[in-house]
């Protein structure tokens, strides 16, 4: 192999690497959206079930002070 040969492979390789780094970083900001959601997501889902655990509480005791059929 040719020192041009080499010349043009390292040329080669050097745009396919900058293409590799472009591609990287597109893929780096869509995982920090991706992460945001999901945490925004996990919120969501937290502030969902204690709402859903404080009405069922609420529930419980209701039917607690009830006096039971015999």
């Amino acid at each position: 192999m040719s020192n041009e040969d080499v010349a043009v492979a390292l040329e080669g390789h050097g745009h396919e690497i900058g293409s590799l780094k472009h591609r990287m970083s597109a893929v780096e900001k869509n995982q920090e959206a991706l992460n945001k959601l999901v945490s925004a997501v996990e919120i969501m889902a937290a502030e969902t079930i204690q709402k859903d655990v404080t009405a069922l509480g609420a529930k419980v005791d209701a039917v607690e002070v009830k006096p039971a059929k015999k």
